[in-house]
């Protein structure tokens, strides 16, 4: 068992993505990179020197056929972890993991999956309406957070929260499955309607910031190289990441250059 570098860790990573591309084009499933991946592609074309996640995303019904075909369509050595395969997993999002490895993460040491991973976050359709997708957002956000401290405790002061925590955690673990999965269908609730106007819920759980992105500046994706690979990008890669973060052309002053990494990353077999 041996420590990674930086170098060895996107190696790894991007063989995964690699994998991953091949896995969506093989079953027409729609993807792009987002969030700091996204911006390593444009910035770096590749990763982000101090990055060492992968970021991808998914409209809400390629996400959810990902979830059907996973377990025969994922190369071997690749697993998806979900609140339905993992009882301990605690996010809304999908993650791909590479056994044999692992990766320190929040409570990493319950899940049943603890390697190397790729985040998937499925898109969703909101309404045109500006306050009334605002309004859908913040009730996502308790949502979320009764399903999430389902699975762990609140650790925080709101009596409120508190005590919706408390009931929330003393649910069996089919019962926290039933949280999860009435969030999933609330988030999808417009994607079968004409509206156009699009957001990730998950990106915005822990945000004050309300992301609402137009059909037009998402699809159709386009490709880009990403460390010399092939790999779809929103069809408006300026106007997605202008909206997300601004001057994302500019580097971060240095001390903000960290990795999010809370201890070793380990890996048995790196073939």
């Amino acid at each position: 068992m041996e420590s990674t570098s930086f170098e060895l860790l996107h190696s790894i990573q991007l063989d995964m993505l690699v994998k991953f591309d091949k896995l969506c084009s093989d079953n027409n499933l729609v993807y792009f990179l987002d969030s700091g991946t996204a911006i390593g592609a444009v910035r770096h074309m590749g990763f982000i020197p101090w990055d060492d996640d992968i970021d991808v995303a998914m409209p809400r019904k390629d996400y959810n056929r990902l979830l059907e075909i996973s377990a025969s369509a994922l190369p071997e050595n690749l697993y998806l972890q979900t609140y339905e395969t993992d009882p301990n997993y605690m996010y809304p999002f999908g993650k791909i993991r590479l056994g044999r490895s692992f990766f320190p993460d929040i409570e990493v040491e319950k899940l049943k999956f603890q390697g190397i991973y790729i985040d998937i976050f499925p898109y969703d359709k909101v309404p045109a309406n500006a306050t009334l997708a605002a309004m859908r957002i913040k009730i996502s956000r308790l949502l979320w957070f009764i399903s999430v401290f389902s699975r762990r405790h609140y650790p925080g002061k709101n009596l409120v929260l508190r005590a919706a925590s408390t009931f929330a955690h003393r649910l069996s673990v089919e019962g926290t499955r039933r949280l999860f999965r009435f969030y999933d269908r609330f988030c999808a609730k417009y994607n079968s309607r004409s509206t156009e106007k699009w957001t990730c819920y998950c990106w915005n759980m822990s945000q004050h910031n309300v992301y609402l992105f137009d059909q037009s500046e998402l699809f159709p994706t386009n490709s880009t190289l990403f460390e010399g690979k092939e790999l779809k990008v929103v069809h408006d890669t300026d106007s997605y990441l202008t909206k997300m973060y601004g001057d994302y052309h500019s580097l971060p002053p240095e001390e903000k250059r960290k990795s999010h990494l809370k201890g070793r990353v380990f890996i048995l077999d790196c073939d």
